[in-house]
């Protein structure tokens, strides 16, 4: 398990903390791609043995998911 945990506190006008605290995640990833600094997406891998078959993986009300994201 990787992270970076970046804290601040920004003073804002109200009702502009959303615009100013994407702006600010905006310029951390420009930062972040201007010096190639990568953070891994964790992920898990279980092997079952190797005598065990691959696992199917189904997805519950996956249409229903996908539409809604439309």
């Amino acid at each position: 398990d990787s992270k970076i945990v970046i804290k601040t506190r920004i003073k804002t006008l109200p009702l502009h903390q959303w615009a100013t605290a994407r702006e600010l995640r905006r310029r951390i990833k420009n930062a972040f791609d201007r010096y190639n600094i990568e953070i891994p997406f964790p992920h898990m891998s279980i092997y079952f043995g190797k005598e065990s078959r691959p696992v199917e993986l189904m997805l519950r009300n996956a249409e229903k998911a996908l539409a809604s994201e439309k």
